[in-house]
């Protein structure tokens, strides 16, 4: 997994942040390092084992941009919130990639892990 591939958005905890980047390449998926739904239970299932207090959930929904015309772009999309702070470890596939913001990201469904 490349770190390169990430983006946190600005309230991201430091602490989790820096041991994520430092493990970057512990972090394997078979599907492949873009793939979004199968990274996030990956990292979740990282990030809990090294910060077991940290309150994750895997978040599927809608990754949003907009066009040069104003139009709307949704594709579905996984991703993290680590106590409440958004970690998306395949950003990297979006071509406004990396201008990304929180209002990228729509939620439909949250799962609690463990």
């Amino acid at each position: 997994m490349n770190k390169d591939n990430f983006w946190f958005d600005w309230t991201f905890n430091d602490e989790i942040k820096a041991w994520i980047e430092a493990n970057a390449e512990s972090v394997v998926c078979e599907q492949g390092s873009l793939a979004c739904q199968d990274m996030s239970y990956a990292w979740a299932q990282a990030i809990h084992t090294r910060f077991s207090d940290a309150e994750i959930e895997i978040v599927g929904g809608m990754f949003v941009t907009e066009d040069e015309w104003g139009d709307l772009d949704q594709e579905g999309h996984g991703w993290l919130l680590v106590s409440g702070a958004i970690f998306d470890p395949t950003a990297a596939q979006f071509d406004v990639f990396p201008n990304i913001d929180e209002s990228n990201y729509e939620a439909d469904d949250y799962e609690m892990f463990p």
